[in-house]
């Protein structure tokens, strides 16, 4: 697998995420490409919803999906505390 993703952020609280990633290919499934664009929302400084939609890049990808989760910010790698 390899991605590339940056984060932008909008205003207190909101930021936005371009990620792109590609899967390797297997016996059973080819290599896949995608790219996903989501807003951010931090509801708590360590909890953050996420909204965003997911278009494939080849043919083996999945065309396009609307996805939704909560993240959970387990630590920092740099900045402050």
């Amino acid at each position: 697998m390899l991605s590339l993703a940056a984060t932008r952020a909008l205003a207190p609280g909101w930021s936005a995420s371009l990620d792109t990633y590609v899967l390797a290919g297997t016996e059973l499934e080819p290599r896949a490409a995608t790219s996903i664009l989501a807003v951010d929302w931090a509801v708590h400084p360590r909890l953050t919803l996420d909204l965003g939609v997911e278009a494939g890049l080849t043919r083996s990808a999945q065309r396009f999906s609307l996805d939704a989760g909560l993240v959970w910010r387990v630590g920092r790698l740099w900045g402050q505390p």
